[in-house]
């Protein structure tokens, strides 16, 4: 009996990613041939269709819950080996596992000075969900993690270092591009390209729509920030929802505008979750200090 293996799903990643066969060959370095028929494979395997076609490259419902699972598989098998790796030299490490966004907004200064700091150091930083965060702080295969938001579950601290808006991403053409404020009832009036399901923003915006009893419609979902703002520049499909330091990040690239979300809910806490018992290690007393002081507000 044929099954899946952790080929199948990178490749399912990159397909998801670049939303193109010959993108995804030219990653693999494969033929575009070679990454049909391997995708053909999956879909035998699994019983469902992956990908819609023909037409615009997206996901089906098997091949998004088959990404989720893909996410989680290769997560989970890139900290065992950087754990293991870790164990083998003896070399002091810090393992971090992140939201996509605040990998790419929050960590890169801050690590710098932490590797300045500390030269001996050895950083790993996975990307992870919520739940993947939080379960591997929890049950110690990683040190700490970045999330959106802050809980209360036993076991963890979350320790808050900083607040930042979500904001819808829109064309400068489009009707929402024109405007500097909306509620987010008007925006789901609107198709949305919206980031993966596993995406803690996809089941932040999930969960607010459930409360206020309201609907989201996707044109398509897109597994990273960029190819979000790539189909919303290049497309008519939709507008996406955002954090709005990703978007003003965006908008400098791409022909977009931050449009300012009015919704209470907009504005949101961000933490830093650590383990609840015992002390922190040097290192991690070190990076919260400095994530901390990096994002402290300045009075004028």
């Amino acid at each position: 009996m044929q099954r899946l293996d952790f080929i199948d799903l990178a490749m399912i990643q990159i397909i998801a990613t670049e939303l193109s066969f010959s993108a995804a060959a030219s990653r693999l370095t494969i033929s575009g041939a070679a990454v049909s028929k391997r995708l053909q494979k999956m879909e035998n395997i699994i019983g469902h269709k992956i990908v819609h076609r023909p037409g615009p490259m997206r996901l089906t419902k098997a091949g998004e819950r088959l990404l989720q699972f893909a996410n989680k598989a290769l997560l989970e098998q890139q900290l065992f080996e950087d754990d293991i790796a870790t164990l083998e030299a003896g070399q002091p490490a810090l393992r971090i596992i992140a939201n996509a966004s605040l990998m790419i907004d929050d960590l890169p200064q801050v690590l710098d000075e932490l590797r300045i700091q500390r030269p001996q150091l050895r950083i790993d930083l996975v990307e992870g969900s919520f739940h993947q965060i939080t379960k591997s702080v929890l049950d110690g295969t990683a040190d700490t993690g970045l999330i959106i938001g802050r809980q209360f579950i036993d076991g963890l601290q979350f320790l808050h270092y900083k607040t930042d808006r979500v904001c819808v991403m829109a064309p400068l053409a489009h009707a929402l591009g024109q405007k500097s404020e909306v509620h987010f009832a008007d925006v789901l009036k609107h198709r949305l390209i919206g980031a993966s399901p596993d995406k803690q923003i996809s089941l932040f915006l999930e969960s607010v729509a459930r409360k206020d009893k309201l609907r989201i419609k996707y044109a398509m979902r897109v597994s990273s920030f960029e190819a979000q703002a790539h189909m919303v520049s290049q497309t008519d499909m939709g507008v996406a929802v955002i954090l709005e330091s990703v978007a003003r990040r965006f908008s400098k690239i791409y022909p977009i505008r931050p449009v300012r979300l009015l919704d209470d809910w907009a504005q949101g806490e961000f933490s830093i979750v650590v383990p609840d018992a015992g002390s922190m290690s040097p290192p991690l007393v070190d990076f919260v200090r400095l994530m901390t002081l990096r994002h402290k507000p300045v009075l004028r």
